[in-house]
């Protein structure tokens, strides 16, 4: 990673105007809060998604940076508020076992706005998602990558693939709020290229619950599904602006990667982050690890490759 050219880990949105030259874009998404167990905090919301590419920018360019917020813990006074950018509310029950908020997503964006605004959504060139918030008993879901998470197990961080991916969610950029139920309601979805889609409250099976988290985007990944202007889908990774990353590296949030601070970690917690540094060449490919998912063994090396320029 070369110098850094400005580095934001608090929930807002920025511009910042580069010069012609390469550049590492990398983004961090936010992480869902955590639901209550018997009024107690207990399971932690799902990690964000980390995503990462280099751009060769020809001419000065001017883009808008949005920090996705950690969604907001369950809480008997008051509903959990979704993350800025994208995180779904959480649902609320008759006592005390609310649900945790949606995580938003961290992304970057041609045409600036309301986070909400369709134009600037479609406009986004590199998204992480964030993850779903936790419910009674059970973890939220961590932000996915080219396909949203959902949770499997009770009380264990165990998941699978859900029904959100790069065609299919909520929204686009937005996460659904989670249903209010007299037993056990369920947590906010998180943000992403696509939002996560909410779960039904439930009586048993808590963790059915947990609504799913968002997707990731990367123009230029393949298995990723640009839009055009208009939001239909082209079947392309490339964006319609025709900007291409290289050398990208896209994590769920059961992985480890590059923290903001420089150190490693499994999965993002707390706000969001976006660094933006220019490219020196190297870049850093953590290990494979990632939870209840088997992976061999030469994939989990720690790697560092060097890129000639």
């Amino acid at each position: 990673m070369g110098k850094t050219v400005l580095m934001i880990k608090v929930p807002s949105v920025n511009s910042v105007t580069l010069d012609p030259g390469k550049y590492q874009f990398e983004c961090w998404g936010a992480q869902g809060g955590t639901g209550l167990t018997n009024n107690v905090k207990l399971y932690e919301g799902g990690r964000g998604a980390y995503v990462s590419g280099v751009i060769d920018l020809k001419d000065k360019t001017e883009l808008y940076l949005f920090v996705g917020g950690r969604g907001e813990d369950g809480d008997t006074s008051k509903r959990a508020i979704g993350g800025f950018n994208g995180g779904g509310n959480g649902g609320i029950d008759e006592d005390n076992e609310d649900a945790g908020s949606g995580g938003g997503s961290s992304d970057i964006r041609l045409v600036n706005g309301k986070w909400n605004d369709r134009n600037s959504i479609l406009s986004r060139i590199i998204v992480a998602a964030g993850g779903s918030g936790s419910v009674d008993n059970s973890y939220g879901a961590p932000g996915g990558s080219l396909s949203g998470l959902k949770v499997t197990s009770t009380s264990k961080p165990e998941y699978s693939y859900s029904t959100t991916n790069q065609t299919n969610g909520y929204l686009l950029g937005i996460g659904q709020s989670g249903k209010d139920h007299q037993s056990t309601p369920s947590s906010g979805a998180g943000g992403g290229y696509y939002g996560g889609i909410a779960a039904e409250g439930v009586i048993d099976s808590l963790y059915l619950a947990v609504s799913s988290s968002g997707t990731s985007f990367v123009s230029g990944y393949e298995g990723c599904n640009a839009v055009d202007e208009y939001g239909k889908h082209t079947n392309s990774p490339i964006h319609y602006s025709n900007i291409v990353f290289e050398h990208i590296v896209m994590k769920d949030g059961r992985e480890i990667f590059p923290s903001p601070s420089g150190k490693k970690e499994m999965g993002h917690q707390g706000n969001g982050a976006i660094r933006i540094s220019f490219y020196n060449g190297i870049i850093y490919q953590p290990s494979c690890v990632r939870h209840n998912l088997p992976v061999l063994s030469f994939a989990c090396l720690q790697v560092i490759i060097i890129f000639l320029s």
